[in-house]
């Protein structure tokens, strides 16, 4: 006899269907903070990076990296 929960049902919310949007959102996150990263290092070149440039790149990018790699896989 097998038991399941009734949590299981509701665990996969990602759906083959909206699983390529899914796929899309997380690349864009990660390109707006890769983006923003080469902008803040470009934009103060003789200096090192603005630090407010480069935690929200990384904020970014982490987001996206996250919903690619635990939302979508």
């Amino acid at each position: 006899m097998v038991l399941q929960s009734s949590l299981v049902q509701n665990a996969l919310f990602v759906t083959p269907k909206n699983q390529r949007n899914m796929l899309t959102l997380g690349k864009l996150f990660q390109a707006m903070g890769i983006a923003i990263v080469g902008i803040g290092f470009i934009s103060n070149f003789p200096e090192l990076i603005n630090w407010k440039s480069a935690l929200l790149g990384i904020v970014l990018f982490s987001i996206g990296w996250s919903v690619e790699r635990y939302f979508v896989k």
